[in-house]
């Protein structure tokens, strides 16, 4: 069984519970020294037992509080997938 740190200065944040929820599932997958990480919201919404709009709207509000980066990946002028960019914790 893994673990994950979460940084105090989340608690500052105000964020709804699906928000936590998303983001310590981000913070679950992500490159420790990078802050990347590319679930995909299907995903997101499976493991968290939610509903995809729950998590785009999460993901939303997390990049607006500057907590995310969305980055979103093209191959041949199509658009992939997404991936995140954690900022909390990677130092």
């Amino acid at each position: 069984m893994g673990f994950f740190k979460v940084p105090n200065e989340i608690f500052f944040e105000k964020l709804t519970p699906i928000e936590f929820y998303v983001l310590c599932y981000l913070m679950q997958c992500r490159n420790t020294k990078t802050g990347k990480c590319f679930p995909s919201k299907s995903n997101i919404a499976a493991c968290c037992c939610i509903a995809t709009s729950s998590v785009s709207k999460a993901i939303k509000s997390l990049e607006k509080k500057n907590i995310i980066q969305i980055c979103h990946n093209f191959k041949n002028n199509r658009q992939i997938n997404n991936s995140y960019i954690v900022a909390l914790g990677l130092s």
